[in-house]
């Protein structure tokens, strides 16, 4: 296996008021460690792009811990934008590892 990754349609409980059914949310992409340093991510990238303007999306966005700056950089590096620090809620419709953790929100339009 090459890579996972989940696709969403809508996040509202991190993206709150920007969740508008415009956009392709990717969430845990993991690269086999055989294949890291090969820039598997910009297929899964690529990927994303052409399913987002086929379904008429707007935005490709994506979280990560706000803590681990060098995954940060990687992805401002494929063109992301910074759209929001922010804290997750500490509430029972999230899982308990992701309450109350400061993320940084990642957004590409298109």
């Amino acid at each position: 296996m090459l890579c996972i990754f989940s696709v969403q349609y809508t996040d509202p409980v991190i993206w709150r008021e920007k969740d508008k059914n415009d956009a392709l949310y990717l969430h845990r992409v993991v690269v086999n460690p055989v294949y890291k340093g090969q820039k598997q991510f910009m297929k899964v990238l690529n990927w994303a792009k052409e399913h987002a303007l086929q379904k008429g999306l707007k935005f490709i966005r994506m979280d990560t811990w706000a803590e681990n700056t060098k995954l940060t950089d990687y992805y401002k590096s494929y063109g992301f934008e910074v759209a929001e620090y922010y804290t997750t809620p500490n509430e029972a419709g999230i899982p308990i590892q992701y309450r109350n953790v400061e993320v940084v929100l990642f957004e590409m339009e298109l």
